[in-house]
């Protein structure tokens, strides 16, 4: 039987056990209640013996020392790099496992804490996180060279730099009483090295920072091969490619017990270049050009890195008239704009050269400036049954098809021809697209135009001739020009029967008529002035209104004077004259085209007025008349 005496009452018992096996072990657990040396005494008594006079006692004193709270606390692991900063590290966002060991003033190791109730707090307030506070007694063999009473799980919410966690210190048998010790730690993020796979390019002129995010700042770096060369001061990593290869960059955290970051380097050369570009654009237009540089992983080379390119054209033939270099795109694309101001094929390369005598080319690419599409005749005025012949200027050259669409039906298109025939009258839209098919068999429309079509009835016909007045024995063209209520019928026009239309020529002794079809933009007859005189030119259009089913006709009306030959002025004649004689010269010779003056100097005795009349004076008088004739 063991008794404990407490005199003082520093100390209280707060629990009794015992073992019998494999010896017998008596387990008393006293709690320090103030502070102060108590003794303790253990006495022990045999139940054999107790009734003796004198009983058998065993009597062992014990000190217990209850110390003031000057404790001091410290944090694992410990960290003895001198690079590092005394203040532990714990990592933002992340659950920290931290032990605590508790040593009183005098250094002595206090590895108990069921005696107390702990609560936290942070500064800033609410940074933290506390959870799974385990009072473990006592925890050895953390590492080599220490031991913990605790062990805390934290978890900050951001990385503030320092900040202190406050542990409050209650004893479990007097609420009233207690301390507190404060602990800093710095929070950081976790390490981060973007991007963890990096591509160079082989060039003497090429270097790469990259920047390591989080962490103490404080990281030892190793390289696995020797085709970069680095250079490293706290966060930021300076590499330069040598050779081409691949390398693996190991850091570490000197101040922070977590794995290596891992970073992959590969030193690549340019492989080759493609050009995305229109086939087609029209004039004026523009022609982004999109070129893309691969290295040998198949990856695009960078914008960071295309400084070291040195990009050119070559031109087989002809030259845009203006290049301008764009910023490139979000996809590493160079870009570039070519302009043209007039209709060309352009067929050009593009060449990629690097420092180290590395040169590769592109395919071939044709680029077509075309001009805008438009459709002839410009403007379409039509009669019933009447055929206009389209056709399209314009657009690209090659590769392209043309269509021809409608709106209405008072005409028809036969694309056999590319033809328009009127049947009524009415308004019509034509369209010509110009297109070609895609891979896929989708359209892809370069060009437009569109041509508004009239169709309404004949209200009359002009003939058009240079003038009226002609010589024997010439032939000369005349146009044939038909209106309507919209004005000018368009030209191209049909003259076959085979659509309602006839000409028809009043029979005339003077004039010999010969249709022969279009010439430039109009409807042409040749004229023969076969006898002098003057006599009127009657044309007769005969067709037929489809829309209302019946035959009309217009009737055209033209004078036309047919003049004498001039060859009697081919040679030199001599006239004898009377004096004071009054001569009509221009009834004589009958023609206004002539113009009669006297070539000498001295004409003494004659004179002429612009009515063409000749007077003779004087006796004897000689003058030297000449005759100008002026053509129509």
């Amino acid at each position: 039987n063991i008794q404990t005496s407490i005199l003082n009452n520093l100390f209280a018992v707060l629990s009794y056990s015992h073992s019998e096996s494999p010896s017998r072990v008596e387990s008393i657990k006293f709690q320090c209640v103030k502070p102060g040396n108590e003794r303790v005494k253990f006495v022990s008594s045999n139940s054999a013996t107790a009734s003796y006079p004198h009983p058998y006692q065993d009597i062992l004193e014990y000190t217990l020392t209850c110390f003031e709270p000057e404790v001091t606390l410290k944090i694992h692991p410990f960290n003895n790099d001198h690079q590092c900063s005394t203040s532990p590290y714990i990592l933002c966002r992340n659950k920290n496992m931290v032990y605590l060991s508790l040593y009183a003033k005098n250094g002595f190791f206090l590895h108990d804490f069921s005696g107390f109730v702990f609560s936290f707090a942070s500064i800033p307030s609410r940074s933290l996180i506390f959870s799974n506070v385990h009072v473990l007694s006592p925890i050895h063999n953390i590492n080599e060279t220490s031991k913990a009473s605790a062990a805390l799980v934290i978890s900050p919410k951001n990385a503030r730099g320092i900040t202190k966690i406050v542990v409050r210190f209650t004893p479990k048998l007097s609420r009233n009483y207690y301390f507190d010790i404060v602990l800093p730690f710095y929070v950081v993020k976790n390490v981060v090295v973007e991007p963890r796979r990096l591509t160079l390019l082989d060039s003497n002129l090429n270097s790469k920072k990259i920047n390591i995010r989080g962490g103490s700042g404080h990281f030892d770096i190793d390289l696995s091969s020797e085709n970069v060369v680095m250079r490293h001061r706290r966060s930021i990593l300076d590499l330069r490619p040598i050779v081409p290869g691949f390398s693996v960059i190991s850091i570490r955290d000197i101040c922070i017990s977590t794995p290596s970051f891992k970073m992959e380097i590969f030193v690549t050369k340019v492989k080759s270049v493609s050009v995305i570009y229109p086939n087609k654009v029209p004039v004026n237009d523009s022609a982004v050009i999109e070129i893309i540089v691969y290295n040998d992983l198949g990856l695009i080379v960078p914008n960071e890195e295309q400084h070291l390119l040195k990009l050119h054209f070559l031109f087989l033939d002809r030259s845009p008239d203006e290049i301008i270099k764009n910023l490139n795109n979000q996809s590493n694309h160079i870009m570039y704009t070519l302009y043209s101001f007039s209709s060309v094929m352009i067929e050009f390369i593009v060449e990629i050269k690097m420092s180290k005598n590395l040169s590769i080319s592109s395919d071939k690419c044709k680029i077509e400036f075309y001009d805008p599409v438009k459709i002839l005749p410009s403007t379409i005025n039509m009669i019933p049954g009447m055929e206009v012949k389209l056709k399209t200027i314009g657009g690209p050259s090659i590769g392209v098809m043309t269509k021809f669409y409608l709106t209405g039906n008072c005409v028809r298109f036969f694309p056999t021809n590319n033809s328009l025939i009127s049947y009524h009258e009415g308004r019509e839209t034509v369209t010509a697209i110009v297109y070609s098919m895609d891979s896929d068999f989708k359209e892809i429309v370069y060009s437009q135009f569109q041509v508004f079509v009239t169709v309404s009835d004949i209200l009359s016909v002009q003939i058009d001739i240079i003038n009226n007045k002609f010589y024997r024995f010439t032939n000369v063209p005349a146009s044939l020009h038909i209106f309507n209520i919209d004005g000018l019928v368009s030209p191209y026009i049909s003259l076959s029967s085979a659509y309602g239309i006839n000409w028809n020529v009043e029979k005339t002794t003077h004039i010999a008529l010969d249709f022969y079809g279009r010439h430039l933009d109009n409807d042409q007859v040749m004229l023969t002035m076969s006898k002098e005189g003057s006599t009127p030119l009657n044309l007769k259009l005969s067709y037929k209104n489809n829309s209302i089913g019946v035959f009309k006709s217009v009737k055209a009306t033209k004078m036309i004077y047919i003049l004498r030959s001039l060859s009697i002025f081919s040679c030199s004649s001599v006239i004898l004259l009377p004096p004071n004689i009054v001569y009509d010269l221009k009834k004589r010779y009958v023609s206004s085209f002539v113009n009669f003056h006297f070539s000498d100097s001295l004409h003494l005795g004659f004179t002429i007025d612009s009515a063409g009349i000749l007077t003779s004076s004087n006796y004897p008088s000689t003058a030297i008349m000449s005759a100008d004739v002026r053509d129509s």
